[in-house]
Formats: C-alpha cells, structure tokens, sequence
C-alpha cells in the first residue's frame, strides 16, 4: 500500500473520474449466453447503481 501511495495515488486521484468509468463499468461480454446476459447485465448495472 505504501508503495502504491507513493507512486501512484496523485495520479489516481487526479483521474478517479476516469478510471472509475473505466473499471467500475459493465463491459461487452462474449462469453455470456444470450439468454441470460441481459438478466446479468441489470444485476450488474443495478449493483453498480449502489456503488457510492
């Protein structure tokens, strides 16, 4: 954690926008049946919604 603290967290901080849209998202998936990924993918969106 230090070590990320130092090299890396101004940096972070300065892109917390970005990179939260980046990684906290819901992606194209390619391995999901299609029966079941737009079930999926409203359970990830609605327990994205709760993310604070």
């Amino acid at each position: 954690m230090k070590e990320f603290e130092n090299r890396f967290l101004d940096e972070a901080q300065a892109r917390e926008d970005e990179l939260y849209k980046t990684f906290f998202g819901v992606h194209e998936s390619i391995t999901l049946p299609g029966d079941v990924k737009n079930q999926v993918t409203s359970i990830y969106k609605e327990a994205l919604n709760d993310v604070p």
